[in-house]
């Protein structure tokens, strides 16, 4: 575990001081504004520990280990900010699987909308292939292989990045309880890679001659963010017509994005399941936005969240051979406010379906 660790440090220090581009906030609205995750978005957007999904392994590549079966999900997502007119669109679809033995795979698309036919035409694309792998019980390691592609008004940009993550299992039970303390750490975009695309430009010639025209390569840097957390279970044996009767979950995070002074993120979640089928959520994070309060900018975001979530266990109530469950998770908050001068009373929504397969 040490070792591990060790190299994980190693590896987030070494290239971060090798590939120092800033990330100026080019991609907020798909990395860093509401996300596509309605469990993670109600707790407060803790996300480095949470695991059960396929884009859990967004967030940390080490969490797909932690998931059982088969998952497929599902994520949409009503963004509104105070600049945009009619909102944004962003969806995901995923698919995972943990063979236990050979590890966990995982695939995701993250797409994001923001055409409007009398002012923009903008897309946003981010696929992501997963492996993780236990080399000791209850030990994960993981990582992400990602293309992202940006399409504004017919220009392509690119870019290829891979994210690296842990997380780590302390099991206690007892006769009458179950209790989990995971401890989490990633890393996305380990090599602070940047989205690129090529413009047409001109070469003055001092001799006077005609300008000659060439291809100029663009680049914008993409974030580059360090996410270390811990959360704690806690589930009863009792049970209730063959249902436990309440799980607390409580998580703590912080994440930082490491090429820009800003985006750092101090969060809290908790989660309260009654009879393996309610989740009723709530949180709080604190973000830094602005490096400093001129023309009425918050320098800080401070917002509470909230949200629930249905899971239906297809196989206790009709009796199917492979254990199957469906689960609905949502939230709707008010979007916050970035300015001290202006308010907004628009609110975002967003759903993720979830289906899973215990084979």
């Amino acid at each position: 575990m040490k070792n591990l660790s060790l190299v994980f440090s190693l590896i987030l220090i070494s290239s971060v001081l090798v590939n120092a581009q800033v990330y100026r906030g080019d991609y907020q609205v798909f990395f860093d504004y509401e996300r596509p995750d309605a469990r993670s978005e109600a707790m407060g957007k803790t996300q480095v520990t949470l695991y059960g999904s396929p884009s859990s392994s967004l967030y940390n590549p080490a969490s797909s280990s932690f998931s059982d079966g088969l998952n497929v999900e599902y994520t949409h997502l009503d963004q509104q900010h105070i600049e945009y007119i009619n909102g944004a669109k962003y969806y995901t679809y995923g698919a995972s699987f943990n063979s236990k033995k050979y590890g966990a795979v995982a695939f995701d698309l993250h797409y994001y909308d923001q055409s409007n036919p009398m002012w923009s035409d903008w897309e946003l694309y981010n696929y992501t292939l997963n492996y993780s792998y236990m080399p000791i019980n209850d030990l994960s390691i993981g990582i992400n292989i990602n293309y992202f592609r940006d399409n504004y008004m017919g220009t392509l940009t690119t870019a290829c990045y891979w994210d690296l993550g842990l997380l780590r299992r302390i099991s206690i039970n007892t006769e009458t309880s179950s209790q989990d303390i995971f401890i989490g750490a990633s890393f996305l975009n380990v090599g602070n890679n940047q989205a690129s695309h090529t413009v047409d430009g001109f070469i003055d010639q001092a001799s006077g001659l005609i300008d000659q025209r060439v291809e100029l390569t663009e680049e914008l840097a993409l974030p580059s963010v360090l996410k270390v957390g811990v959360s704690y279970d806690y589930e009863t044996k009792l049970q209730l017509s063959g249902f436990k009767i309440f799980k607390i979950m409580a998580s703590a995070e912080y994440s930082d994005m490491l090429n820009s002074g800003l985006y750092s993120y101090d969060k809290l979640g908790a989660e309260f399941t009654v009879l393996e089928a309610l989740k009723l959520r709530l949180g709080y994070y604190k973000e830094k936005i602005n490096g400093n309060s001129d023309n009425g900018n918050k320098e800080n975001l401070s917002e509470f969240t909230y949200g629930f979530g249905v899971n239906v266990p297809v196989q206790k109530i009709f009796n199917t051979k492979y254990p199957v469950s469906l689960q609905f998770d949502y939230a709707s908050l008010k979007a916050p406010s970035y300015s001290d001068i202006h308010s907004t009373d628009k609110h975002y929504s967003v759903f993720n379906l979830i289906l899973n397969v215990g084979i």
